[in-house]
């Protein structure tokens, strides 16, 4: 399938005016998940041992502080804003870490990704493809344009109401360039509308970036996901703290959430600039899977191994 190229159109029963009303459809054929051998496995796992204790001893130093000045639970009750040196990053990401487009404003929050040009180095077998699903829009598809700048070969996919009927951004050049899909579609926490139904509905088996900026809506979607049993290799996700499911608690259990299944913090930087009111600065922050390679995942199961467990908590 390759040099095949994927058709620029507006999808969905959820869409809008000017959007098509067909259903979502494969455009390619089914993903099978790229699994590293056990040689490489046990390769990346010995390289990142030393990053994942570091890690873990964050992680786990960040629940003990917590816990320490919470007897009267006042300060996971403050706005995250004031606590955000809390879920500093602690993990690198070992490959190309490049900014979506540098001319862009930094009040319209440019995205960070991992690996990318390396993906494209490895030229997996079609049907383990990079795949990209990116959630929020708005008619601003430079991040999309960045990742097909930066690996031609991947399957990218923009979920957005808004989604313009246009041309699609376009991946360079060759036989592993393709283009961008438009599905006028929101991400929610319905099943119909939710994230393993796209995967499903698409055939896709794993995803290696996944991007959402949904305006706050994630406080509602990602308590639904399935963080554990997913295969997505690294996450952008601009997080809005104006909501009322956003002090130190809920952001904490969020963050314990996905580093239980695996996912590692590389990056926060706010948004916005100079700094909004403190308590409504939103931030963008990139999650890496632990197991996650440009060439495929490493044979360490789907969720973290270890102690670390996802939390039981009132916010989330």
């Amino acid at each position: 399938m390759r040099g095949t190229v994927l058709s620029c159109c507006c999808l969905g029963a959820l869409a809008s005016p000017g959007c098509l009303g067909d259903p979502l459809v494969p455009a390619l054929p089914r993903t099978v998940t790229p699994v590293l051998g056990l040689n490489h496995s046990l390769r990346h796992l010995r390289r990142t041992r030393g990053l994942e204790a570091n890690a873990r001893a964050k992680i786990k130093d960040r629940s003990r502080w917590l816990g320490a000045i919470n007897r009267n639970g006042a300060p996971r009750a403050q706005p995250v804003t004031f606590g955000w040196a809390l879920f500093a990053p602690y993990y690198p990401c070992p490959w190309t870490f490049d900014r979506e487009d540098e001319r862009k404003p930094l009040r319209d929050g440019p995205k960070w990704t991992c690996g990318l040009p390396e993906v494209q180095a490895a030229q997996r077998p079609d049907e383990q493809r990079c795949v990209v699903y990116s959630f929020g829009s708005r008619g601003d598809d430079l991040f999309e344009r960045r990742v097909l700048q930066l690996a031609p070969g991947c399957e990218v996919h923009i979920f957005d109401r808004s989604a313009p009927v246009r041309p699609a951004p376009r991946g360079g050049s060759g036989p592993y360039a393709r283009t961008a899909r438009y599905h006028c579609r929101y991400l929610t926490a319905d099943n119909a509308s939710s994230l393993s139904t796209y995967m499903r509905q698409l055939g896709h088996d794993y995803l290696d970036v996944l991007k959402v900026d949904i305006e706050g809506m994630e406080w509602d979607v990602f308590p639904g996901i399935d963080w554990p049993r997913a295969r997505i290799g690294q996450i952008q996700v601009e997080i809005h703290p104006a909501h009322p499911r956003s002090t130190v608690g809920h952001v904490d259990a969020l963050f314990a959430t996905l580093e239980a299944a695996g996912y590692r913090v590389i990056s926060i930087e706010p948004v916005g600039f100079p700094p909004s009111d403190a308590g409504s600065q939103p931030v963008e922050a990139v999650f890496l899977h632990r197991t996650w390679t440009p060439w495929g995942f490493a044979r360490s199961g789907r969720a973290a191994s270890g102690k670390l467990a996802p939390p039981h908590s009132p916010y989330f």
